[in-house]
């Protein structure tokens, strides 16, 4: 059943996100062509600061463009949520023969895929903009390869193969649970008010949202700051003839601080928002 929840939810999002997303790449394409007209007629002195000024209008609203598309996704994703299970709709979808973790699961699959997939068409944009945007002669901006290039080879001569795989298995970790943090506290922000507020449950609920993040902020804060003066000092001492393992340790148990923590916090939202769903939901 969880299949057939996936696939309705999958197909609510695909006919509104797929064709936004297309629709940002062109302006994109647009944008970038702006910006290469721009670097062109800014060499010649009888350029016209009309066609000028138009050029970077438009480059601004592509890059405006672009925001909104990041943004609106992520307010689509969380108005599905809300409106699939705290409006009319909801009555249907609690009546179905399925279980409530069920519910809960392809709400969550579902955003975290389409937040991915906004990510993807974010930073294939950019990418549009920098490579070819940016190219002062010839199609695309060899010298960005370059530069990449180069600090590849600066990284691997710094450090080793396993210590550039571990940080990279680290940035992606936090990624995916910071991903998860922010659909799941969202969704418990979104739960709590629509349960305690009878009007106005939006309202509530972004409330609600930033009074979870500014507890957990303040939590993870105070964590890292005993840590600093704690254990960073000891690994300090331990490592003082290589100051660099010394930062190597402390950035790793920074890491396992913070990801642990928003790990932990996303696992209690995820269980008091199917317990509240299940036991405290109240529709009429």
């Amino acid at each position: 059943m969880l299949k057939k929840l996936l696939k309705y939810d999958m197909k609510s999002m695909v006919h509104l996100l797929v064709p936004l997303s297309i629709a940002v790449v062109g302006t994109t394409i647009a944008g970038t062509a702006a910006l290469r007209i721009m670097q062109t007629i800014d060499n010649t002195k009888n350029a016209s600061w009309i066609l000028t000024s138009a050029l970077a209008l438009i480059f601004v609203s592509t890059i405006l463009a672009l925001l909104a598309f990041s943004v609106f996704s992520e307010i689509l994703i969380m108005y599905r949520y809300y409106t699939h299970l705290f409006t009319d709709e909801g009555y249907l979808t609690f009546t179905l023969p399925v279980k409530t973790s069920s519910i809960l699961n392809s709400k969550l699959i579902n955003a975290l895929i389409w937040s991915v997939y906004t990510v993807l068409v974010v930073f294939f944009c950019i990418f549009l903009y920098v490579i070819f945007g940016t190219a002062e002669e010839g199609l695309i901006n060899s010298k960005i390869f370059t530069e990449i290039k180069n600090a590849l080879e600066l990284l691997t001569q710094t450090y080793s193969a396993w210590v550039i795989l571990k940080y990279i298995v680290e940035i992606v970790v936090i990624f995916i649970i910071s991903l998860l943090y922010g659909v799941l506290s969202i969704y418990l922000a979104l739960t709590i008010g629509s349960i305690i507020a009878k009007k106005h449950k939006i309202l509530a609920a972004i409330g609600i949202y930033y009074g979870l993040n500014t507890v957990m902020s303040i939590f993870v804060m105070i964590v890292n700051f005993i840590f600093t003066f704690t254990v960073a000092n000891s690994y300090q001492d331990s490592y003082s003839s290589n100051y660099e393992i010394a930062i190597d340790r402390v950035f790793d148990i920074s890491f396992f601080i913070n990801a642990a923590s928003f790990l932990v916090f996303s696992i209690v939202a995820y269980f008091v928002t199917r317990h509240l769903l299940k036991n405290k939901l109240n529709l009429s």
